[in-house]
């Protein structure tokens, strides 16, 4: 059975090698003070000429990209980030069924679980979700985004295929607003949106690609969300999955699958688990398993809530989204127990520690599946990719 791994050169490529030098530089100007940024350019300008002097490939590189990192520094200097926000409500269609809904604890969860409007969630549902680690459940993600694709992709499939793709964008890009650009939100719009362009140039890309390059972007329009937790829960849970994706065909069951990307998402972001909320809920993975059967279909009604809809469709939809999203509370009550809950405590030179020994890890398993792979292609009873 071939199975497709990660070329050993993807973490050197042009996308990554530019990501390190922007986490670098922002992680660099969030924790020092320029009194003055002049010498910054001064910097990049002898880093620049001595790469241009020096012929030795490694060298001209060292010094190449620290030109660029002096430059990122010079730059996140003078524009400390720009604050992305919508210029328009989308949800007002949203808002007017308000009157539908009997419960307004509910109304404030389906709110909050289709525009990622955490505001309207009450004191007690933001307690529930955060005694029982399914946050995630309801931030917006690569979930919504792909769902809204799919939903949006029905009425265009009569469409040539640029043209489709654009529309596509664009509808996406009248989502990202309804959303408020939260980041976890941004990140999974960037990682389409290279998905879009890759399609529409009939190009086959790495998922972990499409991931550096939002990480990039979001960094480099906003260099403060280095210190976001957000930021960190959302971006390293999505590495956490891509980088597991080469091992999801070993695994026939599809609940294993599910349940395994659960475990996946959550092995990078246990150390800030253990630094900022110091309990980590054991039964997650079948948590998130089980959820998704309901979110499905509460996501996808919620989307029809954004639309203009006569009254008696409005009030029938927000009537099976609300028993729905009763039937989920009460079942994520069932997990709202301390015997489910690990206490985890981490420091930061620990969470450093963790880290490194996951990242080691992963590059010993890849070697140890590609060294396998290659044993077997020379014995003839095997492919390797």
């Amino acid at each position: 059975m071939p199975v497709p791994l990660i070329p050993t050169k993807l973490f050197r490529d042009h996308l990554f090698l530019f990501l390190f030098l922007v986490l670098g530089a922002a992680a660099v100007h969030r924790s020092c003070t320029f009194s003055s940024t002049g010498f910054l350019l001064l910097l990049a300008g002898e880093s620049l000429a001595i790469s241009l002097i020096f012929r030795a490939g490694k060298i001209k590189d060292f010094f190449s990209g620290a030109c660029l990192f002096f430059l990122l520094l010079f730059y996140f200097a003078h524009h400390p980030g720009f604050p992305l926000s919508s210029p328009f409500l989308l949800s007002a269609k949203f808002v007017e069924k308000v009157d539908s809904f009997k419960d307004m604890e509910v109304y404030g969860f389906v709110k909050s679980l289709v525009t990622g409007n955490r505001n309207v969630l009450s004191a007690a549902l933001k307690d529930l979700f955060s005694r029982t680690g399914s946050y995630h459940l309801i931030a917006i993600s690569g979930l919504h985004f792909g769902m809204a694709a799919t939903l949006f992709l029905v009425p265009l499939s009569s469409l040539a295929k640029k043209k489709r793709l654009f529309i596509l964008f664009l509808l996406l890009t009248l989502y990202l607003f309804l959303t408020r650009f939260y980041v976890s939100a941004f990140r999974a719009y960037l990682m389409i949106c290279y998905g879009l362009a890759a399609a529409s140039r009939s190009f086959r890309i790495q998922p972990l690609n499409a991931w550096a390059f939002a990480t990039t972007v979001i960094l480099l329009l906003q260099p403060y969300q280095i210190s976001s937790l957000s930021f960190w829960l959302s971006v390293l849970a999505t590495f956490g999955i891509l980088a597991f994706l080469p091992f999801l065909g070993l695994i026939r069951w599809p609940p294993f699958k599910a349940m395994a990307v659960s475990v996946m998402a959550q092995l990078p972001i246990i150390p800030l688990i253990g630094l900022y909320f110091h309990k980590v809920n054991i039964l997650s993975p079948a948590l998130s398993l089980f959820a998704l059967v309901l979110l499905y279909p509460m996501i996808l009604l919620g989307f029809f809530l954004l639309l203009p809809l006569p009254s008696f469709l409005a009030s029938l939809i927000v009537a099976a989204e609300e028993g729905l999203s009763v039937i989920f509370l009460r079942f994520l009550t069932l997990f709202d127990n301390s015997w489910n809950c690990l206490t985890v405590h981490f420091s930061r030179e620990g969470a450093l520690l963790y880290w490194g020994a996951y990242l080691m890890s992963l590059a010993g398993v890849f070697t140890y599946i590609q060294k396998r792979g290659r044993r077997r292609q020379k014995r003839g009873d095997g492919h390797y990719v």
